[in-house]
C-alpha cells in the first residue's frame, strides 16, 4: 500500500498538527532527539515530508550530528514546491519542546493501530459477508480502541486541541447547503444527526441531496435505503442531476433531448463514490462490516431508522429504537464519521406546523443520543417552500431557513433570506447562542 493510499484510508487517524509539532521540535531543540529517537520510526509518520525529514534527523543523530532548518530545507527541496514554508509551518506549531515526547508516543500508537487495522480490513475484504469473521473483526476493533485508550489528561487534551487549531477544521462534513452549514458548523466525526419530518415532507430527498453533495467532494457515502430499491433511488438521483422530470423517467416518456440530458448526467454520476444498499434487514453489525471495507468513507445515511431491527430482543418498540440509536451513536464514534438517520414525527404533528423535539417518534432517546436534530415541514405546498430547522445543535446555533423543493426533479435548492416568507404562526426563531442540551 502506497503512502497516498494509507493517507486516504486512514485520514481519520492522521493529526497533521501533531506530526508538524514533532518535526518542528527536533529542528528547534535538537536535544529532544535523545527522548524521541527510541520511540519513533520514520515509517510512523503519515506525512511523507515529515517521514523523510525524521529519517534524516535519525541518521544525523546516530552520526553524532544535528539536522538544522537549513539542512532540512535542502533535504526536501525536490519534494515540495515551497520547502521553506513547510519547515516554517512545522516550527510555527511548536512553541516549546515540552510536548514532543507525548506527541511522539501518540504518533507511534497511531502507526501501530494502522498496521492492525489494515490487517483487519484485508481479512474483512477476503471473507466479506461472513458473520463470524465480522464478529471477530469487531473484537479486534474494540482492542485497537482500547490499546490507544480513551482517557486523556487535561494537558494531553489541551495539547491536542492547540495542535488542531493550527490547521483548518478536520473531520467535518458539510451538507452542501450553505445556510444550513452556517448553522451546523459542519457535521463532525462521531456525530449522530437526526433528520425528521412527517410523511411526504421531503426528508428522504433532502438526505439524498446531502449524499450527492458529499460524494461530489470525493468522500465515499454509504446510503442505506430500507424503503426503496436501488433502482427507485437511482431514478430520483438521475432526475435531480439531469433536470428531467421523474414521472417522464418512470413512464419511459423520453424524447431525444431528455435522453441527451440523462446520458450527460450518467457520465457525471458514474464515478461518484455513492454506494446504495437496499437490504431491508440491515443491522448495525452489517453497516459496521461494510463501512470498514469502504475506502475514504465520509458519511453514512440510513433511510429510515424506524424500519431497522435490532439484533437484541426488547419488550417494546420504544426500547428497541432507543437501543438502535445508541448503537448508531457508538458506531459513528467508532468509525469517526457522522451518521445521518431519517426518522418520522408523531402523528399529532401537522405537516404545516414547525416541529419540536418532543415530536420525535418512537423513543425519547433519539433526542438524547443525537448531536444534531434537523426538522423539515411544509410552509407553502403549491410553491414548494419547505422549512428546514436546526432544532438541536451541540456545537453550533439553532435556527431555521427556507428551501424550495422542486418535486418533479427530486431536488432542493436554497432560498435567500430576502426571498423567505414566514407565516405569523411559524417564525424562524433563530438563536444567537450555543445550544445547551444537558
Amino acid at each position: 500500500m502506497t503512502n497516498d493510499e494509507r493517507t486516504l484510508q486512514y485520514a481519520v487517524e492522521y493529526n497533521q498538527g501533531t506530526e508538524f509539532s514533532v518535526t518542528g521540535a527536533y529542528l528547534l531543540y535538537p536535544q529532544i532527539m535523545d527522548k524521541i529517537a527510541c520511540i519513533l520510526q520514520p515509517k510512523d509518520f503519515m506525512n511523507p515530508l515529515c517521514a523523510k525529514l525524521y529519517a534524516a534527523a535519525v541518521k544525523a543523530y546516530r552520526d553524532g550530528k544535528i539536522l538544522d532548518p537549513v539542512m532540512a530545507r535542502d533535504e526536501i527541496v525536490h519534494d515540495t514546491d515551497d520547502p521553506t514554508k513547510f519547515i516554517a509551518d512545522c516550527m510555527a506549531v511548536c512553541p516549546s519542546g515540552t510536548a514532543a515526547e507525548g506527541h511522539a508516543e501518540y504518533i507511534h500508537a497511531q502507526a501501530k493501530a494502522r498496521i492492525f487495522r489494515t490487517a483487519v480490513d484485508e481479512i474483512l475484504s477476503t471473507y466479506k459477508g461472513d458473520e463470524q469473521v465480522t464478529e471477530i473483526a469487531g473484537v479486534c476493533q474494540d482492542y485497537i480502541s482500547g490499546t490507544l485508550g480513551r482517557s486523556h489528561t487535561m494537558a494531553q487534551t489541551l495539547n491536542k486541541l492547540m495542535d488542531s487549531l493550527s490547521a483548518p477544521p478536520a473531520n467535518r462534513v458539510e451538507t452542501g447547503f450553505a445556510r444550513i452549514d452556517a448553522l451546523l458548523k459542519g457535521m463532525r466525526a462521531g456525530n449522530l444527526v437526526i433528520v425528521a419530518a412527517r410523511p411526504a415532507a421531503g426528508k428522504s430527498i433532502w438526505a439524498q441531496c446531502v449524499a450527492m453533495n458529499v460524494a461530489r467532494t470525493g468522500k465515499s457515502v454509504l446510503l442505506y435505503s430500507l424503503e426503496m430499491s436501488d433502482e427507485e433511488l437511482g431514478e430520483r438521483i438521475i432526475s435531480g442531476a439531469s433536470g428531467v422530470q421523474l414521472d417522464r423517467i418512470t413512464d419511459h416518456d423520453l424524447d431525444e433531448q431528455a435522453w441527451k440530458r440523462l446520458s450527460d448526467a450518467c457520465q457525471y454520476l458514474y464515478d461518484l463514490p455513492l454506494i446504495i444498499n437496499d437490504d431491508p434487514g440491515v443491522t448495525t453489525s452489517k453497516i459496521r462490516a461494510e463501512a470498514r471495507t469502504t475506502k475514504n468513507l465520509g458519511l453514512i445515511i440510513i433511510d429510515f431508522m424506524t424500519l431497522m431491527k435490532s439484533e437484541g430482543k426488547y419488550d417494546s418498540r420504544n426500547l428497541e429504537v432507543g437501543a438502535i440509536s445508541r448503537e448508531l451513536k457508538l458506531l459513528a464514534m467508532e468509525l469517526n464519521i457522522p451518521i445521518i438517520v431519517i426518522s418520522q414525527l408523531n402523528r399529532s404533528v401537522s405537516d404545516t406546523d414547525r416541529p419540536t423535539l418532543a415530536a420525535l417518534r418512537d423513543s425519547g432517546e433519539l433526542e438524547q443520543n443525537a448531536n444534531k436534530v434537523i426538522f423539515l415541514w411544509n410552509i407553502d405546498v403549491e410553491q414548494g417552500i419547505k422549512g428546514v430547522a436546526v432544532a438541536k445543535n451541540r456545537q453550533g446555533r439553532c435556527g431555521a431557513v427556507q428551501m424550495r423543493f422542486i418535486g418533479d426533479q427530486m431536488r432542493f435548492v436554497e432560498m435567500r433570506a430576502d426571498e423567505e416568507v414566514w407565516s405569523k404562526t411559524t417564525p424562524p426563531r433563530r438563536r444567537g447562542k450555543w445550544e445547551d442540551d444537558d
